[in-house]
């Protein structure tokens, strides 16, 4: 059976922007966009960087230092990388947003 965690608040997922949370000892960056919410590990292969300071924009989900594109969903680099990033299943219920601690099988 998957296990979800609860992460944060809805109300703290500010539209288009990221946020940095933390399951044990993983840090995840977590996004809205619309009516969707995906969830990713936080480093960006390329140079490091915290993912959630970056934004997600149609989808893909941007590193704020040199502006690689992740796809939210899956994870996959849409800049040209063979690069990619662990996407996580993400649900928001009761005013909550819960990721599985396993990485979604969508490579």
């Amino acid at each position: 059976m998957e296990e979800m965690v609860k992460v944060a608040s809805s109300e703290s997922l500010k539209p288009g922007l990221g946020l940095l949370v933390r399951v044990g000892e993983q840090r995840l960056a977590v996004f809205r966009e619309a009516d969707k919410i995906y969830c990713v590990d936080d480093m960006c292969p390329h140079a490091g960087a915290s993912l959630a300071q970056g934004t997600v924009c149609q989808g893909v989900i941007y590193c704020p230092w040199h502006q690689w594109g992740f796809q939210g969903k899956d994870g996959k680099c849409v800049t040209g990388s063979i690069w990619h990033v662990d996407s996580y299943r993400v649900v928001e219920k009761d005013g909550a947003v819960w990721v599985s601690i396993s990485p979604s099988d969508d490579k």
